[in-house]
């Protein structure tokens, strides 16, 4: 094969490359397209409420200036943000809630000073002007909820002028008074929301006493009544909550701000914690002198809680489980324990929560078949009544209720020694302490010597009634007006 050289290519002649802007410009191509700078995105048009309608307004002045007739104000959310500014601030001097300007003084200061002068005592033999600051009002919800029910009617049977200042309110109570405040915040800011806005609203100055419960702002009396919430993580998680932790934890981030920011502008004038692990708990995380923190332990209504309701049985032990959030509770640690008891027993677990995982749990121990999952329940007195023993091996509490009412039912109650409410107890006279429940061979050797000996149920329990009655709910709303009195007579003399 002959290979033939290509022939070389004739050089093309030199063209002068063009200066910008001289010629006419370049024709573009059919396909090529013109670019466009990036737009910014349009703004996020956000749905706007409706004119206020006078209607609305009309039944909103005239629901609140009935305020001293019915004993009752309630601000619907829609109606709130749809009335006029002086009345969504509480400013209306109609509405019977009007706030007290800058440099007023208190408006109950000369009452109660013309009661000490006459010799008397503010709150035993005065009525005083209360507000309870509390974020849901009920009857039934929680252990906080079913204590400011109690303190309000034994305040109101006292003669008491009593206000509740609330964002939810399931039910009411003859003879208080209702504020609701309005407020569209949910998840994890609601509580900071809350505090915020009845900071701008309940107007303190125009009560002899006001009383907050949670994480609030605007208060003469603070009731910490939860414990403190970084305290609560660690007994929980098994190790201090850290920063990446709380990173993706925006709602127990947000708790631990809040809880922070009250502690620093030391919002109260008398401080209460509800057992001596709360007040430690608040002196080493917030350095509160422990001096400054009064210990009233929670009291329960041992009129509704008796022995009167104890039905006897025949059968298998009945042993109840009450608490809602089942983990902190420490349902499975309970489980895993009641495995480990032979004999005839039936476990009733009452409260709110996801039972799948724990019905799960019991099954593959093999005892799924006495385990029962009720869920929450309202007659709570027939419950204890129905019961022969109460188990709490709480892995947190900062006092838990559960137990008082089990004990007023005149039931022995096996409590875990990180529930505040083991204070109330002494080992082996009026019930039985765990010191550690997720150790389940003491709690098992706790619930067994219970099932195996009915002898001993009965004495505990009638000895648990009778500690009981030491923390009545009238006993501890007499320590309370102890602190009220001390409150009114300071913030008298301004």
């Amino acid at each position: 094969m002959r290979l033939v050289p290509r022939p070389e290519a004739p050089a093309l002649p030199e063209v002068p490359r063009p200066v910008r802007g001289d010629g006419p410009p370049r024709p573009l191509r059919p396909d090529h397209r013109r670019r466009t700078p990036p737009q910014r995105p349009a703004p996020l048009q956000l749905p706007r409420l409706r004119p206020p309608d006078p209607d609305d307004q009309r039944l909103l002045r005239h629901r609140l200036r009935e305020t001293r007739r019915r004993g009752e104000v309630v601000l619907p959310a829609r109606a709130a943000r749809q009335a006029p500014l002086e009345i969504r601030r509480g400013l209306d001097p109609q509405a019977g809630i009007s706030r007290r300007p800058r440099g007023v003084r208190h408006r109950g200061g000369e009452r109660v000073q013309r009661v000490l002068a006459a010799g008397e005592t503010p709150g035993k033999d005065h009525a005083l002007k209360i507000a309870l600051v509390v974020y849901t009002w009920s009857e039934t919800l929680g252990g906080v909820e079913r204590y400011v029910f109690d303190l309000a009617r034994g305040l109101v049977a006292r003669g008491h002028e009593v206000h509740v200042w609330c964002r939810r309110r399931d039910g009411g109570c003859p003879g208080v008074t209702f504020h609701e405040v309005p407020g569209t915040a949910s998840g994890h800011t609601r509580h900071t929301a809350f505090a915020r806005d009845t900071a701008r609203l309940v107007p303190v100055a125009d009560y002899d006493v006001v009383h907050g419960f949670g994480r609030t702002f605007a208060q003469d009396l603070l009731r910490v009544g939860g414990g403190c919430h970084e305290e609560y993580l660690r007994r929980t998680r098994g190790r201090p909550p850290g920063p990446l932790w709380l990173l993706f934890h925006p709602k127990d981030r947000a708790q631990i701000r809040l809880e922070h920011e009250v502690f620093r502008r030391r919002c109260w004038r008398r401080l209460v914690c509800i057992s001596r692990r709360v007040a430690e708990e608040v002196h080493r995380i917030h350095g509160i002198p422990l001096a400054e923190c009064r210990v009233i332990h929670n009291g329960t209504d041992v009129g509704k809680f008796h022995p009167r309701h104890r039905t006897p049985g025949t059968g298998p032990v009945r042993i109840l489980f009450v608490g809602s959030g089942f983990e902190r509770k420490g349902l499975e640690q309970a489980i895993d324990a009641l495995a480990l008891v032979r004999g005839d027993w039936r476990f009733r677990v009452v409260g709110k929560g996801s039972a799948r995982r724990y019905a799960a749990r019991a099954a593959r121990l093999g005892i799924g078949d006495r385990v029962e999952f009720a869920g929450p329940q309202g007659d709570m007195p027939r419950q204890y009544g129905d019961a022969d023993l109460v188990l709490f091996p709480t892995l947190y509490d900062a006092f838990g209720t559960v137990t008082l009412e089990g004990m007023a039912t005149g039931l022995p109650v096996i409590v875990s020694r990180q529930a505040g409410s083991s204070e109330a107890v002494v080992h082996g006279t009026d019930g039985l302490i765990v010191e550690d429940p997720r150790d389940a061979a003491e709690l098992s050797a706790a619930i067994r010597s219970l099932v195996d000996d009915p002898a001993r149920r009965e004495a505990i329990g009638a000895a648990a009634r009778l500690a009981a009655e030491r923390f009545s709910i009238d006993a501890n709303i007499e320590q309370v007006l102890t602190v009220y009195a001390d409150i009114a007579r300071e913030k008298s003399r301004g």
